[in-house]
């Protein structure tokens, strides 16, 4: 992934998050947890790479655009 490292460490800790969360539903599931809470729990999960899966870079003028928007929303975590 080009870019600054600013992006990159915001976009590595989004991608963090996520994989806590993704493994904590592989723990409920396994332990047998309720359905409800684990539907919960996914639902939590998607959060934080659902905003960056829509995001289009196609050549440099936008990159600067995908930068902006990746700080932007990582500051809502």
């Amino acid at each position: 992934m080009t870019g600054d490292d600013e992006t990159r460490t915001l976009v590595l800790n989004r991608l963090r998050r996520a994989h806590g969360q993704l493994s904590g539903v592989i723990s409920m599931i396994e332990n047998g947890r309720d359905c409800k809470d684990v539907i919960t729990q996914l639902a939590a999960g998607s959060s934080p790479t659902a905003a960056p899966s829509k995001w289009k870079s196609t050549d440099s003028s936008r990159s600067t655009t995908a930068s902006d928007r990746i700080k932007h929303s990582a500051a809502g975590f």
